[in-house]
């Protein structure tokens, strides 16, 4: 093998790519050559760490199965479904910011609303149910976004008002101008 500095071992790795039949797989593995080793670089690492990394994602691998998968529960660890997410979004005119939180801030209501209700009825599950199922019914936009076009809609009508409501000084509809 052929003597390599850093920077020529990047280049020739991204050209052993250069022949991938699809453009856009040659691009995505090039541009993944390119910053992995940029990343390495960067942060000057060592085998052992290399090793270790090596380690954690065989213990991902084995973790995940059919029903479990643990590199996307990473991937959300290290925002990167949130970005793909935004990346995928950001030309939705009205759309709310994009959030993985909303299934843990649901979680969160859901446990408090129990914790509440157990000790004053034994219907916890039924209520709880019922909480949800309206809040999918009337929420359709879920949470934030049913606020955020609540308060659209009110600022709205404020403003139809303001156009509506004549100035100060300005005659009342039915009534005379007076004549100077």
């Amino acid at each position: 093998m052929p003597a390599f500095d850093d920077t020529q071992l990047t280049e020739s790795v991204m050209q052993s790519f250069a022949n991938a039949p699809d453009p856009r797989t040659r691009a995505l593995l090039m541009g993944l050559v390119k910053h992995l080793h940029a990343f390495a670089r960067d942060v000057d690492l060592t085998f052992d760490e290399w090793m270790t990394a090596i380690d954690f994602l065989t213990r991902t691998g084995h973790k995940s199965d059919a029903t479990r998968q643990e590199f996307i529960l990473l991937s959300d660890v290290l925002g990167l479904s949130m970005l793909v997410d935004a990346l995928n979004h950001r030309d939705q005119n009205g759309a709310t910011d994009t959030t993985v939180l909303g299934p843990f801030v649901g979680a969160a209501v859901v446990r408090a609303l129990e914790h509440f209700l157990a000790s004053s009825t034994a219907a916890v599950g039924i209520v709880t149910g019922a909480v949800f199922v309206v809040t999918v019914l009337f929420f359709r936009r879920g949470v934030v976004g049913s606020l955020l076009a609540l308060d659209h809609y009110f600022a709205a009508r404020h403003q139809v008002k303001a156009l509506a409501s004549p100035k100060p000084g300005e005659p009342q509809p039915g009534e005379a101008r007076a004549k100077s």
